[in-house]
């Protein structure tokens, strides 16, 4: 997420490195129990499919929706919660029947007729709206959720935002399959996750549905609206590549994004094939700046990052990424942010020297003298304050550098390959990573990754 030109402020905090899976999980919670966002997410069912139909007006700053989820009870269910926050329910129904709800906050509690029995496939429709309400990126600033500015809508789910715009079980474990069915102003265009699979025009509208077909955590889910023009063609291995830019930052962003395909290969060799069917990137006229965000085969860049075309590259090198470490195989609980964070920037850093005439060995340097500014923070539990701090980015990147020097360079990419293999459409902890790792490795590789994820001083090596 959110790689900015500029690091952001780190604050200092206390953790303890490489412990167990959050416990936290295990417990009875008001939501899914990630201790950073505790209150998030439902244990008690899994999603698998979101179909969104969304009316929307940027001009007026509102969503009418109407959620279609289908899910399956993880046990028997007299009462089960969703995630929405600063929109209004007008009712719910649960297998077709009208269930009773609460609205509390950033909860809708539904109680169905009858209960679900554990194991039981559901599906509940959600009929809201209003005019969101974004929230805050801790520590950073930028808003997220549903964020407007009167001409171009777009959504911007990380950490916690997805709920900020619709009905959602939302933790990066809860993956599901999207369709979106976006109803706009005529004049205006759209584009989301996956791919474009039916566009009808009616009195003064016009209906685009997307869908992803691939599992996909609610942060990732991705909308824009506006004054967009939308380019598909074909790119490497079969991908469809569709980009979408304002008519304002086309002439700047078109350029520096035609090095896509080239990414997509160059990634594809050190990390295993592209994990989805399509990819893109969207760069809507908005007044938020300075930033990328890697949706799920939709990156979302901010126009301003377009005028300077070596920083657009590193950050369109570091959002595709992302596809791989961070999408496809995203994390377990947010603590374990630097599988997303950490990744990615290595991925910049090897790209800027395949590419950009940055030789890996300068990247390495730069990380180690910001972080000789930056107060010591664990790297595989940051806190909330420090999830997108220098800590999560350059140690967690320069923790694969070590990992690479220890193993070797044919060692170290089957490693990464074999990561996302194993964990493909699903989620992970640092252990998961650091299993692979020994088994690929055939040796014990923990002290080395104790060393560096620790909140110790950089190791010399």
């Amino acid at each position: 997420m959110f790689r900015r030109p500029v690091a952001v402020v780190v604050a200092t905090v206390v953790a303890v490195v490489l412990s167990a899976s959050p416990a936290a999980a295990q417990r009875p919670a008001a939501g899914i129990g990630d201790p950073y966002y505790p209150a998030l997410g439902d244990p008690g069912y899994h999603v698998h499919h979101y179909d969104l139909a969304l009316r929307m007006d940027p001009r007026a700053g509102t969503v009418a929706g109407i959620a279609t989820i289908s899910a399956t009870a993880r046990h028997r269910l007299r009462r089960f919660q969703v995630d929405l926050a600063g929109l209004g329910v007008q009712h719910v129904t649960v297998n077709g029947t009208r269930a009773t709800v609460s609205q509390d906050h950033d909860k809708v509690v539904i109680a169905p007729r009858s209960a679900l029995a554990a194991g039981a496939a559901f599906s509940f429709v959600v009929t809201y709206g209003g005019r969101p309400s974004p929230g805050i990126v801790p520590n950073v600033g930028l808003p997220n959720g549903w964020i407007t500015n009167g001409a171009t809508s777009f959504t911007l789910g990380e950490p916690d935002g997805a709920h900020r715009w619709f009905p959602a079980n939302d933790h990066p474990t809860e993956k599901a399959t999207y369709t979106f069915r976006l109803t706009i102003p005529a004049g205006l265009a759209t584009v989301a996750n996956g791919r474009l699979v039916n566009h009808t025009v009616s009195a003064g509208a016009v209906t685009d549905t997307w869908r992803e077909d691939a599992p996909m955590a609610p942060y990732l889910a991705q909308v824009v609206v506006g004054n967009l023009t939308v380019d598909e063609h074909p790119g490497p291995a079969g991908i469809l590549l569709r980009n979408a830019f304002s008519l304002d930052t086309q002439a700047a962003a078109a350029p520096a994004v035609a090095d896509t395909a080239a990414m997509l290969t160059f990634f594809a060799n050190q990390f295993g094939p592209y994990p989805f069917h399509e990819y893109g990137v969207v760069v809507p006229d908005m007044r938020v700046g300075g930033f990328g965000f890697e949706s799920q085969t939709l990156s979302l860049l901010a126009p301003d990052v377009a005028g300077d075309g070596v920083a657009m590259s590193t950050i369109l090198a570091h959002e595709l990424a992302h596809q791989w470490f961070g999408d496809d195989v995203s994390p377990a609980a947010w603590r374990y942010i630097w599988l997303n964070e950490g990744f990615a920037t290595y991925a910049e850093w090897l790209w800027e020297d395949h590419a950009l005439g940055v030789p890996l060995s300068t990247s390495v340097a730069t990380a180690r003298r910001m972080l000789g500014r930056t107060p010591a923070t664990p790297v595989d539990n940051p806190g909330i304050d420090a999830m997108f701090s220098p800590t999560t980015y350059q140690r967690g990147a320069l923790t694969l550098d070590a990992l690479r020097h220890a193993v070797g360079d044919a060692t170290f990419f089957n490693i990464l390959r074999g990561y996302v293999q194993r964990f493909a459409g699903r989620s992970a902890t640092t252990r998961d990573f650091i299993a692979v790792a020994d088994g690929v490795a055939g040796r014990d590789l923990r002290p080395l990754f104790t060393a560096w994820l620790g909140a110790g001083p950089l190791p010399t090596g």
